[in-house]
This record gives C-alpha cells, sequence and structure tokens, in this order.
C-alpha cells in the first residue's frame, strides 16, 4: 500500500497511518534528514504525533530520540522521553514535548541504499516496546525507507523536467518581447510555476547599486501591491543580498525570519516563511535580481523547502 504511489507527501502520510494500526501506538512522525543541516524535518503525522507542518524542522541535528536514532543507524527505545540521559532537547522542544500526552517512545532510522534518509518515530502514553514490536518496526522501516527513496527520486526527475520545459519557456519569452517589463513578468510568472512559489518579483539595481527597484511581479497580493511597486528592497547593507550579489549565485533560506543576515524592515513589510534570491546577470555583471518567497506571504502557512537544485 505504501509503495503504490510516488506523491512523497502521499507516501510519508500512508507510512504514518499504517504504522499506528501495525504496532498500535498513539502517535506517529515521518521525518526526513536534511542534508544540509541534519535537522529533521516533518514529513507526516497520524493520530497524537508530534506537532508540526510538513517542512518544519521537528528536531535539531542529533538531539532527541529521533535525533539519537539517526546516529545510531539502529533504532532506540525510551519509556520516559522527557527523563531519559540520553536525549537533549532545547528549552522549546522540551516544553513542546511536555505539552503533549506521549511518553514513551520508539524510533527506527529509515535507510535506503545504505544512506540515513529520515526516522520513523512513535509515541505512547505509557508503554514498554518489546522486541518484537521493534523487530516489526525496524522491518516495517525498511519498507517504508524504499518507498520514500522511490518518491524523492520520482519527484527530483520531475522537477528536472520541469527546469528544463521552465529553460526553454523563459528562451522564448525573451526571444518573443522585446519589453523589458513584459519580459521580467513573463520570466516571473514562468519562475513561479516552476518553484511552486507563492509569488515572484523581478527587480533592477540602481545606479549605486544600494538598492533593487520592482521592475515585475507575479501573484502578488493585493493587499502587498502599493507597498511592492513602490518600496525598494535594500541591497547595501542586506548581507544575505549582497553575499548573492557579489557571489554571482543564489541564496535560499527556509527561515527568513529566523536568519540575522535578512534586513528586518523588508522582512516586516513583506512577512514570508522561504524564499529563494537570484541575481540575473549579464557579461558577468550583476544588473537584476529574481525574488521567489513561499509560505504565508499569500495568507497560508506552507513552507518551500527551496535548494541548491531548485535554484
Amino acid at each position: 500500500m505504501i509503495s503504490g504511489s510516488l506523491d512523497l507527501p502521499d507516501v510519508a502520510q500512508r507510512i504514518a497511518d499504517s504504522v499506528l494500526g501495525l504496532l498500535t501506538a498513539e502517535g506517529a512522525t515521518v521525518m526526513w534528514l536534511d542534508a544540509d543541516s541534519g535537522d529533521l524535518r516533518v514529513l507526516a503525522v497520524a493520530g497524537a504525533g508530534l506537532p508540526g507542518n510538513p517542512g518544519d524542522v521537528a528536531f535539531r541535528r542529533g538531539t532527541g530520540l529521533s535525533g539519537l536514532a539517526v546516529t545510531m543507524r539502529r533504532p532506540v527505545v525510551s519509556q520516559d522521553l522527557l527523563a531519559d540521559p540520553r536525549f537533549v532537547y532545547n528549552p522549546a522542544m522540551r516544553e513542546l514535548l511536555s505539552r503533549t500526552p506521549i511518553r514513551s517512545g520508539l524510533a527506527v532510522p529509515l535507510i535506503a541504499r545504505g544512506t540515513v534518509i529520515g526516522v520513523l518515530a512513535l509515541g505512547s502514553r505509557q508503554r514498554r516496546f518489546d522486541e518484537e514490536e521493534v523487530r516489526l518496526a525496524r522491518a516495517f522501516g525498511d519498507e517504508a525507507a524504499t518507498a520514500i527513496w522511490n518518491a524523492r527520486l520520482h519527484e527530483q526527475l520531475r522537477s528536472q523536467l520541469t527546469a528544463s520545459e521552465t529553460l526553454l519557456a523563459v528562451s522564448e519569452q525573451v526571444t518573443a518581447m522585446m519589453d523589458l517589463t513584459e519580459t521580467m513578468r513573463r520570466i516571473a510568472r514562468q519562475v513561479g510555476l516552476a518553484l511552486g512559489a507563492d509569488m515572484v518579483g523581478a527587480f533592477l539595481a540602481n545606479q549605486d547599486e544600494t538598492h533593487l527597484r520592482p521592475i515585475a511581479g507575479w501573484h502578488v497580493p493585493r493587499h502587498h501591491l502599493r507597498d511592492f511597486l513602490t518600496h525598494a528592497i535594500p541591497l547595501k547593507g542586506h548581507l544575505i543580498l549582497e553575499e548573492a550579489w557579489q557571489s554571482h549565485s543564489p541564496v535560499w533560506l527556509k527561515d527568513v525570519g529566523a536568519d540575522p543576515r535578512v534586513d528586518r524592515e523588508a522582512f516586516e513589510r513583506f512577512p514570508h516563511r522561504s524564499n529563494v534570491f537570484c541575481p540575473i546577470t549579464v557579461q558577468g555583471n550583476p544588473l537584476a535580481a529574481s525574488l521567489s518567497p513561499g509560505g504565508e506571504w499569500s495568507g497560508n502557512s506552507r513552507p518551500r523547502s527551496f535548494n541548491s537544485s531548485r535554484a
């Protein structure tokens, strides 16, 4: 059943739902391992699993029951998650766990082709997971890891196809139009569709390269439209954008509000969860840029997992 789909969110939800019936736990959380940070991020939750939306950080690198399972590459069991001296929690995570009814847990690393790709965590109010249940969870985890691996591979191949189609579409738009604003609007649209962004803005740098002024946008929320058209984004002193501008390379953030390199005034004016910022260079010199925010910009809370391949 869990291998009957190649849609990653659907596969993860099937895994979480199925394991609850298999081991009669109160909650289940499927997490994927962020290769860049080592953090575990939520893929799916069933029952009284760890609260969180897909894409949220569930456990920082090496922390908690699940982080230990990743480090040890084997199942880890605990009858008291909060009192177990093997686990490290930051204050926020300890507070979150203390508000849930879950006290006992079993975490199984999801290993595909020799690589840990995530964790399947089970929680219960108070119980002891015996050896037979651990063996069964491990066997189920092997099947789950294969299903997730196949779904991620399918997603990557689909993303590569989308990227190729986007580059072709952008090329056609650039050659078909002479008007700069309309060209950039069409490019913004193609980029937004390819990345699944909530909104895309295209900007030109002023002569001193201190600010980026908007020239076109795609899916700009109506209540932000006036500010978008009149407000220049700081470039000089805006550390994260300066980094991209000077290196002529894209940068991406999964949690914009938590990054100290982000200009606070710009973020408060246009709050959003994640983004990718890409300089547009001509003969080796950056002249313009595109910004693709995701999550909360348009009134939703869907995070976007921008990465190097998508950027």
